[in-house]
């Protein structure tokens, strides 16, 4: 008992001492996710209504009126965890603003974790470069679009959610070799839960298991053993997500992208043009329409504003030096991240001529936020050794400090 109370006494005194030692960024962080909680729950029942809101609204009430919890994911493509919660919160019987209220609290706690789990994954990222940590954590929290759909019943935020789960689960499984089977069982399985949360994840997944298995592959005395529980990780996230394809998505697959096709903007793959013409044309569609849609999810200025334009470039510039950041970087995990990155969006090109995915700068595409987030403040770093190479010194560690507080304050 007594060395019970010493163990924690001194974890206590330690977890003291560490604070106070980093007491400016812990002020930082707090400060932060304060104003993102802020905005996320200040005046939740009054935020603007659109046509959505009142849809899916009406569609839980159903699903209560029919005993059913999962009414709305067989009548629409949404996933069965995006509104479990919902249908347990409101009541027909309550007022126009409790409805309002209690329906779009899920989305508002999902927009809220979202900043928490980036921030778990910078803490075992790399918890001496917090500058980059707290970056991502800023754009992520006052992205305004973010915080519009945090505020509102349909559910697009909880894919916010999901990808930053993603992001935490590829680096963990990056950390340690070889990949075992507990490890696998646990990709398979976490995989199939953010697979079930927004259905947006399931293009992720093969970009995640192909940039998973390129890093474990390096090393060649575990290779026989990484490809057997590589299989064994699909098998489980297979037959944990059969039963959303089954009950709910195989009536609804075909329909789904035919009607999507009738509105998004399309890119046409035409056969006459010959596979390398079509595949330059493809990557020369995704990447001019890229900044379009990267300033409509980072934006946190309205758009009339004189700041606008030069933040939203000056944030794309440094966007744009993190992909470079990733590809050139010393540490085989987090090249490994920056290919999970590329993967996931060249999976998300090819998906727009084959089954006509949305990509411009609609609700559909907030899900990239939090991969935005992290590559621009890779990005600071790439910044850094931009000026080292054209003035002979590198951006110091100072003012990296110094900027990243004066963004935050921003």
């Amino acid at each position: 008992m007594a060395k019970s109370c010493e163990s924690v006494r001194d974890f206590l005194r330690n977890s003291s001492g560490f604070f106070w030692k980093n007491k400016k960024i812990f002020f930082l962080f707090g400060l932060v996710l304060g104003v993102g909680f802020f905005a996320r729950f200040w005046e939740l029942a009054w935020h603007f209504t659109n046509t959505d809101d009142l849809l899916v609204l009406q569609g839980v009430l159903d699903a209560r009126a029919n005993r059913d919890v999962f009414w709305l994911s067989k009548l629409l493509t949404n996933a069965p965890f995006e509104y479990l919660f919902t249908y347990f919160l409101i009541s027909p019987d309550a007022t126009y603003r409790d409805l309002l209220f209690w329906g779009r609290l899920p989305s508002c706690v999902a927009g809220c974790l979202a900043l928490l789990v980036l921030l778990t994954f910078y803490f075992v990222y790399d918890k001496k470069a917090w500058h980059k940590g707290f970056f991502a954590i800023v754009l992520v929290a006052c992205s305004w679009e973010n915080i519009a759909f945090a505020k509102q019943v349909h559910s697009y935020a909880v894919g916010v959610l999901a990808a930053a789960i993603l992001i935490l689960l590829f680096w963990v499984m990056t950390r340690k070799n070889p990949f075992g089977i507990a490890r696998a069982m646990t990709t398979g399985f976490v995989l199939a839960l953010a697979s079930s949360m927004q259905y947006q994840i399931f293009q992720f997944v093969p970009a995640f298991y192909l940039a998973l298995f390129i890093f474990h592959f390096q090393d060649p005395k575990s290779r026989g053993m990484l490809i057997r529980n590589m299989i064994l990780s699909c098998v489980v996230y297979v037959v944990l997500i059969f039963p959303l394809w089954h009950f709910f998505l195989e009536r609804l697959f075909q329909g789904f992208f035919q009607s999507h096709r009738a509105w998004t903007r399309e890119y046409q793959w035409n056969v006459a043009h010959g596979f390398l013409k079509n595949a330059v044309d493809l990557i020369w569609f995704g990447g001019s329409h890229l900044y379009g849609i990267f300033e409509s999810k980072i934006g946190f200025f309205p758009e009339a504003h004189p700041l606008f334009k030069v933040i939203s470039v000056g944030l794309y510039a440094l966007f744009l030096l993190g992909v470079f950041e990733f590809m050139a970087h010393r540490d085989n995990k987090v090249r490994a991240l920056g290919l999970f990155f590329g993967l996931s969006l060249l999976t998300w090109w090819i998906l727009i001529p084959w089954k006509g995915l949305a990509y411009g700068v609609s609700r559909h595409t907030l899900i990239l936020l939090p991969f935005f987030a992290v590559t621009a403040s890779e990005g600071i770093d790439g910044l850094s050794n931009v000026l080292g190479r054209c003035l002979g010194k590198k951006l110091s560690y100072f003012w990296k400090q110094l900027v990243m507080t004066g963004i935050g304050l921003l």
